[in-house]
């Protein structure tokens, strides 16, 4: 609360309790007592003695001299409670008017300018979905509230439709759990604390490896631990396609030689035996993970 001193005059004063029977802040009544006396001092009279074409006056002064529009709206605001609560004239609140900020358009880059930001951005996945986001014209809420199962939904019936001949049985299944994973269509549970008491309803996961929304955990767990295998080479991802006549080859040569695990590529022989450390590999090493093939090849 503003402090009403010895010197203050009774108007003043009867201001100041009509601020704080209110519940103003005190930054709010240094605002308004502030702005009054900026009103009083321009027509050096009393503030009770003005009348509503001196508010207007005053507005028109506050614009010509360049204020703000949040500004201008906060004298606005004082001076209609003063008039209005303080005097008891509710016919210059009336008429005095706030102030309308001017809309402002958003800078629109160029063709060009959107090719060499999204061209300077080094990774592939985030380069990804800032081109999505662009071409969409999505707003930044609404580009990281998107899931993949929302694409799915809206546009998953129209892809199937024009790749019907492309999508194999993996593919329609991954498309249709990653749909319904933690919806009621799979079903819920009740998730219950001892100490607290508190209860939550909560729908089940569909536990498909490829959706992103229950298994982005996992899959960043095991990649981490994965990472601990890796040996201090240089490592190629390469995907490509076989010919057919060498394609069956390669396939009954990689089940032949790797072991019967879900990770044959750490726990192959050949890079696992104590006496093949600092060794060369010529060939490569496959292994099935997700849905492509990884070719492992170092160098010395």
């Amino acid at each position: 609360m503003a402090d009403a001193t010895p010197a203050a005059s009774p108007l003043r004063r009867h201001m100041i309790d009509d601020m704080t029977l209110r519940n103003l802040s005190p930054a709010t009544q240094r605002s308004y007592l502030h702005a009054v006396a900026k009103f009083s001092r321009y027509f050096d009279r009393s503030p009770d003695r003005l009348g509503p074409e001196d508010v207007r006056a005053f507005q028109v002064y506050l614009v010509s001299r360049g204020i703000s529009w949040p500004a201008l709206n906060q004298t606005v605001c004082a001076l209609r409670f003063f008039c209005g609560v303080t005097l008891n004239r509710a016919e210059i609140p009336e008429r005095t008017a706030y102030a309308r900020a001017p809309g402002k358009l958003p800078t629109i880059p160029s063709a060009d300018e959107v090719v060499h930001f999204l061209e300077a951005v080094p990774s592939l996945k985030e380069r990804a979905a800032l081109t999505t986001a662009h071409a969409a014209g999505l707003r930044a809420s609404e580009a990281v509230s998107l899931k993949v199962a929302d694409i799915f939904r809206r546009h998953g019936p129209a892809y199937v439709q024009a790749h019907d001949g492309h999508l194999g049985r993996v593919e329609r299944r991954v498309m249709s759990a990653t749909e319904l994973c933690r919806t009621a269509a799979l079903g819920g549970h009740v998730e219950g604390c001892r100490a607290c008491g508190a209860v939550r309803v909560a729908c089940n996961s569909c536990r498909n490896r490829h959706c992103p929304k229950c298994q982005s955990a996992v899959a960043r767990d095991w990649l981490e631990a994965r990472a601990t295998d890796l040996l201090p080479v240089p490592y190629f991802h390469v995907v490509f396609t076989l010919p057919a006549r060498i394609a069956p080859t390669f396939a009954r040569q990689a089940h032949e030689h790797s072991p019967p695990c879900s990770n044959p590529l750490a726990t192959s022989p050949i890079y696992t035996h104590p006496k093949n450390a600092g060794t060369t590999s010529r060939l490569p090493d496959m292994s099935q993970v997700s849905l492509e093939t990884l070719y492992r090849v170092s160098s010395q």
